[in-house]
């Protein structure tokens, strides 16, 4: 039995979709992507596909011999629909697949046609894109062998892995149970999120950190704050808030960034200042309560006091936010591994819209 803890369940029972980091975690696990990139050499290789040919407007996979779970053997047709079905009936994934213009199967390959985007495959290790059968069965190593308010149970799936595997996904809302069932050998890894900073002397020598890829950053979900005439605003939060003291505090678990590259660890440049805002400001900000969310906003807002911005903290339902704050401390996990991803998505285009309207 190999055992996971992780921090919460997903927000939706339902892995057809997952957006999440819990449940892309519960998916990757009964799923296998199209394509799969290795983010030490960022190299492809084969997932349920293997690149038969690669230009700028033209993808050609061949289909891997692969099964569903109930033992249905994976056809060309069914990657092709479910790309298909994402596109029409999911408002995130129409704006990731725009360049998307057609998509063939002719025997074994799946060729799909877009518009000129060389960034365009990596899309295609979203593992959103793995198909389902009309069972609901899920086409990977493993299978679900049990769900409850506690954990979650995977087994293999024996279409696909011969050799028999048992995972179990234990939920720890306290970071503090996690790393004790951790340290008493109930665990093989603990919560991917954040490991407690002032645990790590006691398992230096037994501990292995890998990188999450998540980001913490704040959303402005007052969208008056998106207008023009908070530019200043925006900026000087910005600029106020000091990420190298919030990441010395929790170094070397968290680093500061001024972007969202993926693939760097330069030390960027400092930018926090103290340029005051005009006049006194009083904003809310909510952030959901999971370690160490509560810590970074203590920060967070005492820094923002000294540039004239008063922040009041509310505590947010991570399963159902109904709070109306002004700003968000959220947790965000890309859809794929490349830089791209941020700098030329609709996301980005949409802000350069409201910074000139």
């Amino acid at each position: 039995m190999i055992v996971f803890n992780l921090d919460a369940k997903p927000q939706n029972e339902d892995l057809t979709i997952c957006n999440d980091y819990t449940a892309k975690i519960f998916r990757s696990a009964m799923s296998i992507p199209l394509l799969k990139f290795n983010i030490t050499n960022f190299e492809f290789s084969s997932g349920l596909c293997n690149i038969v040919k690669r230009t700028n407007k033209k993808i050609i996979l061949s289909i891997n011999d692969f099964y569903f779970s109930d033992g249905e053997k994976l056809p060309p047709h069914h990657v092709k629909y479910r790309i298909e079905q994402l596109k029409k009936t999911n408002y995130k994934f129409k704006y990731l697949l725009e360049d998307l213009k057609q998509l063939k199967v002719k025997d074994n390959n799946l060729i799909i046609y877009h518009k000129k985007n060389i960034m365009f495959i990596y899309i295609l290790t979203n593992i959103n894109f793995s198909p389902i059968n009309r069972s609901g069965a899920f086409c990977g190593y493993f299978m679900p062998n049990g769900n409850d308010e506690k954990s979650f149970k995977i087994k293999n799936n024996t279409y696909n892995l011969k050799k028999n595997i048992d995972i179990e996904f234990n939920y720890f809302k306290n970071h503090n149970n996690d790393i004790e069932s951790f340290f008493q050998g109930k665990c093989n890894y603990t919560n991917p999120t954040t490991f407690p900073i002032n645990q790590l002397d006691k398992c230096k020598n037994n501990l292995n950190c890998y990188p999450s890829y998540i980001s913490f950053n704040i959303t402005f979900t007052n969208k008056k704050l998106l207008n023009v005439k908070f530019d200043d605003l925006r900026k000087i939060i910005f600029s106020g808030i000091d990420r190298e003291a919030i990441c010395k505090k929790f170094f070397p678990l968290i680093y500061p960034a001024y972007d969202f590259l993926l693939f760097t660890n330069t030390k960027n440049e400092i930018v926090h200042d103290n340029i005051k805002y005009r006049e006194p400001i009083y904003l809310t900000m909510g952030y959901d309560p999971f370690y160490p969310n509560l810590e970074i906003c203590k920060f967070i807002k005492k820094s923002l006091e000294k540039v004239n911005i008063y922040i009041e903290l509310k505590e947010t339902n991570f399963y159902d936010r109904k709070s109306n704050c002004d700003l968000q401390l959220n947790l965000t996990y890309p859809d794929y591994f490349e830089n791209s991803y941020y700098y030329c998505s609709r996301y980005f285009e949409l802000l350069i819209k409201l910074y000139n309207y």
